[in-house]
């Protein structure tokens, strides 16, 4: 998507996770796979769906939903700089406000 979080660390800004919900019951023996989706975004934050397929049955074992808040040089919430939200924009335009 282009948004590396190493720029963004090095600009002195940062992304924290806000929120995270789970539903699982996931083993260590288990063979699975991870599917990871945009499910929307906003000024400051990007909403994020994490889904967990045991294998090779394709049995949803976990689910997952995170928001990701954009922090200034303070660690406040601030909006997604604009190239961020163009990229954002670009990449999800049917999720776009």
């Amino acid at each position: 998507m282009g948004i590396s979080c190493d720029a963004v660390a090095r600009s002195g800004e940062s992304m924290a996770l806000s929120e995270l919900k789970l539903k699982f019951s996931v083993y260590s023996c288990d063979k699975f796979v991870v599917k990871v989706r945009v499910a929307g975004f906003s000024g400051a934050r990007v909403f994020i769906e994490h889904f967990i397929y045991r294998l090779p049955d394709q049995v949803l074992i976990l689910e997952a939903t995170g928001t990701v808040v954009y922090l200034n040089k303070s660690y406040l919430p601030t909006r997604i700089p604009a190239e961020y939200n163009s990229k954002l924009i670009d990449f999800f335009p049917h999720l776009s406000n």
